[in-house]
C-alpha cells in the first residue's frame, strides 16, 4: 500500500459549514426569543428563560472539548454518544477554521472517533476514507499515527487487503516504538503492549501465525509485568494468543491459554463485556478440535447470547456454530447458523474478511450435503465473486431461515 493521498472531500465540509451557521442561527434565535422575544410577549418567566439561556451557554462551551468527550465515549464503547460528539466538534470547527488555522490535532481526534464507531457499524469503507484522510492530514501537533495505521489495519483486514493490512501493521509498529523516548516507561510498555495484542489477532487472521504468537507472547509478557497477572489486559491478550494457537493447530497449548483466560474474566469481573464472549467462542472451538463436544457445544451457544462489539462479531460466534454442526454432520443447524452469520456479515461494508469466505464455502458445502443442488449453485457463484474481490449483495447468497 502506498502512502495515503491527501484527499478534498469538499462537499463534506461545506455541508458541515452551513450546518453550523445554521445552528449557529438558531441558538442566536433562542438567546433573542429568551432575552427579548419573551418579556415582550408577557411572559418574562425565569423558569423559561433561565432553562434557554443556560442550554444554548452549554452547547457553545462544550463544542471546543466535544472532541475529547467523544474519545471518551469511544473509549467506554458508547459509539453512538461518540459519533454525536464527533459530529458536534466537526461541525463548529470547520467554522473555527476559518479564523484560527489549527486545533491541535482535535479535528483529527473527531474524526478518528468516527471512524471506530464507523466500524463498529461495519462502515468499513466510510472508516477506511476517514482514516486515509487522517494520515493525509500535515500537522506537527499530531502524535497517534500508531493508532490510525492499526485501526487501517483491523478495516483492511476486514476488507480482504491482506497486503494493505500488513503494510499498516508494520508503519503501526515503526510509529508506536518511537514513541520510546518520549513516554514513561510504564506507560509505553503498556502502549506497546496494546499494539502487539492487537496486531497479534488480526496476524493471525490472516495466517502468519508465528508473526501473531510471537507478538501476543511479548504482548503478554509486557502486560503480566506492568498491568498485573490477573488484570483484564492480560485477559484479552490470552484470548488473542490462543486463538493464534488454535489456529496453528496446536489446540492443548490453546485449551490452557484461553481457560485462564476465563478465569482471570471471571475474576475481574469481565464476564459481562463482549471480550468474555469471545472467549468462550474461541474455547468452544478448542474443545470441538479436542472432542469434548459437550462442553463445547455449550459454550458456543452461551457465547452467542453475550454481548458484543456490532454485527461483524456476532457473525463470528454464529459462524462458529457452524462449523461444529458441519464436522458433526447435523447439517440442518449447520445451514441454519451459516446463514445467520452471513445475513450479519453480507450487510457490512464491503465485507471480505477470511472468514467470511469459509464460512460462505462452509456454508455451500452444507447444503450440498442436504441436496440442496441450486441453492449450492448460487452459493458457489456468490463464493467466486468474493474471491475475486468483487462485492456482492446480501440477496445474492440464498439464505436458510
Amino acid at each position: 500500500m502506498s502512502e495515503p493521498q491527501a484527499q478534498k472531500p469538499k462537499r463534506i465540509d461545506k455541508v458541515r459549514f452551513c450546518t453550523a451557521l445554521m445552528l449557529l442561527a438558531v441558538f442566536a434565535c433562542i438567546v433573542w426569543i429568551a432575552s427579548v422575544g419573551l418579556p415582550a410577549a408577557g411572559m418574562d418567566s425565569p423558569w423559561i428563560r433561565i432553562p434557554l439561556l443556560v442550554g444554548v451557554s452549554t452547547a457553545i462551551v462544550l463544542a471546543p472539548f466535544s472532541a475529547l468527550f467523544a474519545g471518551v465515549w469511544a473509549g467506554l464503547g458508547q459509539y453512538l454518544l461518540a459519533r454525536a460528539f464527533a459530529h458536534y466538534y466537526l461541525l463548529f470547527a470547520s467554522l473555527a477554521k476559518c479564523i484560527v488555522p489549527s486545533d491541535l490535532g482535535m479535528s483529527r481526534l473527531a474524526e478518528n472517533m468516527l471512524a471506530v464507531s464507523y466500524v463498529f457499524q461495519g462502515r468499513f469503507y466510510d472508516a477506511r476514507a476517514l482514516l486515509m484522510r487522517s494520515l493525509a492530514a500535515e500537522d506537527d501537533t499530531i502524535t497517534d499515527s500508531d493508532f490510525v495505521y492499526s485501526l487501517l489495519a483491523h478495516v483492511n483486514v476486514c476488507l480482504g487487503l491482506s497486503k494493505e493490512a500488513i503494510d499498516c501493521l508494520e508503519k503501526a509498529r515503526r510509529h508506536c516504538e518511537k514513541t520510546a523516548d518520549v513516554l514513561p516507561e510504564d506507560v509505553y510498555y503498556c502502549a506497546i503492549a496494546e499494539f502487539y495484542s492487537n496486531a497479534g489477532a488480526h496476524l493471525a487472521d490472516l495466517d502468519r501465525l508465528d508473526e501473531a504468537i510471537d507478538l501476543l507472547k511479548k504482548a503478554r509478557q509486557y502486560r503480566t509485568q506492568y498491568c498485573g497477572e490477573e488484570s483484564h489486559e492480560v485477559a484479552k491478550t490470552l484470548n488473542n494468543l490462543g486463538y493464534a494457537y488454535f489456529k496453528a493447530g496446536n489446540f492443548k497449548a490453546s485449551r490452557e491459554i484461553l481457560e485462564r483466560a476465563k478465569e482471570i474474566a471471571e475474576k475481574t469481573r469481565s464476564a459481562g463485556e463482549s471480550f468474555f464472549g469471545n472467549i468462550l467462542n474461541n474455547l468452544g472451538m478448542t474443545l470441538h478440535a479436542l472432542a469434548d463436544d459437550g462442553e463445547a457445544e455449550t459454550l458456543l451457544l452461551k457465547a452467542t447470547q453475550l454481548p458484543s462489539d456490532g454485527p461483524a462479531e456476532v457473525g463470528f460466534r454464529t459462524c462458529a456454530l457452524g462449523h461444529f454442526y458441519s464436522d458433526r454432520r447435523e447439517y440442518g443447524k449447520a445451514v441454519r447458523y451459516y446463514s445467520r452469520a452471513i445475513k450479519c456479515w453480507s450487510r457490512l461494508q464491503g465485507y471480505r474478511h477470511p472468514e467470511y469466505l469459509l464460512c460462505v464455502e462452509r456454508y455451500r458445502d452444507s447444503l450440498l450435503a442436504l441436496k440442496k443442488t441450486e441453492q449450492a449453485k448460487q452459493v458457489a457463484k456468490a463464493l467466486q465473486l468474493l474471491r475475486d474481490g468483487k462485492l456482492v449483495s446480501p440477496q445474492a447468497i440464498p439464505l436458510v431461515s
